[in-house]
């Protein structure tokens, strides 16, 4: 009995073993011809070329670039005619809407750039013969797109990079000019007094102060959109230690010191929109809320 059941068990392996390798065989037939009928030659090229993109999101190994910056009282054909253009598309582009392209908004000193075909990729239809790209500010541009028969036009945006950056100085002349010579944002600043405006009274800051300030900035290849959030501030004033640590509640962010009361309190310490956060020091300032003259230490 037992010798029956051992005969049992060796031929139901043999028989998964053989299910196995019928499998595998047949997996390995039909790989290549599933592979070669999903991947066309065309869409292979594509792929390929689209992966490496500027940030306008144009291939770059299709076009040669130009680019330049508008000159004083040049209008938009002025900049479209040495590019090459027909008439005929300069009025088309001409023609676009005002969310697109608005003549009377074409700046000077803004960047454009024109993308013509080269000639080792000149038969491929899977891209215009050129494009036109004018810079609106430092965020957003217009793509247009320029074939024989067609015009398509685009707004975008470049890419935007946020940074985790961190400030921190001791006060000798103004809390700007300190900020300048961090090489921070001069703009924490007004972020500053505004977090700790009803704590510190910012017509009183002292030489010798001292600040450190998480935040957080955006920024388009290298130059600053601006600050996006603090995420964490310190003010050394008066010799005390002023916290200011975010928490958002009902989507509603708010600033606590380190024991959690809210650095929001019923009168503002420094009551305007702390228009002297960039002044230096003096022995004789009228104080806007005391309405007394006294010594300004700056801020």
């Amino acid at each position: 009995m037992i010798k029956r059941k051992g005969n049992r068990f060796t031929g139901f392996l043999l028989f998964v073993g053989l299910i196995g390798l019928s499998l595998v065989q047949s997996a390995c037939d039909t790989t290549p011809s599933q592979a070669a009928a999903s991947t066309p030659i065309e869409a292979t090229i594509a792929d390929t070329l689209v992966q490496a993109t500027d940030i306008y999101g144009i291939p770059l190994d299709i076009y040669h670039i130009q680019e330049g910056k508008v000159g004083r009282n040049q209008t938009l054909s002025d900049l479209l005619q040495p590019l090459g253009l027909t008439l005929q598309e300069i009025y088309h582009i001409s023609q676009l809407p005002d969310s697109l392209v608005n003549e009377r908004k074409i700046k000077q000193g803004n960047r454009y750039l024109f993308y013509s075909k080269a000639d080792t990729v000149s038969e491929l239809p899977l891209f215009a013969e050129s494009v036109f790209i004018y810079e609106k500010d430092l965020l957003n541009f217009v793509a247009i797109s320029i074939d024989p028969d067609t015009l398509w036009a685009r707004n975008g945006q470049k890419p935007v990079k946020t940074r985790l950056q961190v400030a921190s100085g001791t006060i000798e002349t103004s809390l700007w000019e300190s900020m300048l010579a961090t090489d921070a944002n001069p703009m924490l600043a007004i972020e500053l007094s505004e977090i700790f405006a009803w704590t510190i009274d910012f017509f009183g800051i002292q030489q010798g102060d001292r600040y450190k300030v998480i935040y957080e900035e955006s920024f388009v290849d290298s130059n600053s959109l601006g600050i996006d959030k603090i995420t964490g501030a310190w003010f050394y004033h008066n010799e005390n230690d002023f916290w200011a640590i975010p928490f958002v509640q009902d989507s509603v962010r708010s600033f606590f010191d380190e024991k959690g009361n809210s650095l929001r309190k019923a009168f503002l310490k420094a009551p305007l929109r702390f228009s002297r956060i960039s002044s230096g020091f003096s022995h004789s300032r009228y104080h806007p809320v005391l309405k007394i003259r006294r010594p300004h230490h700056g801020v």
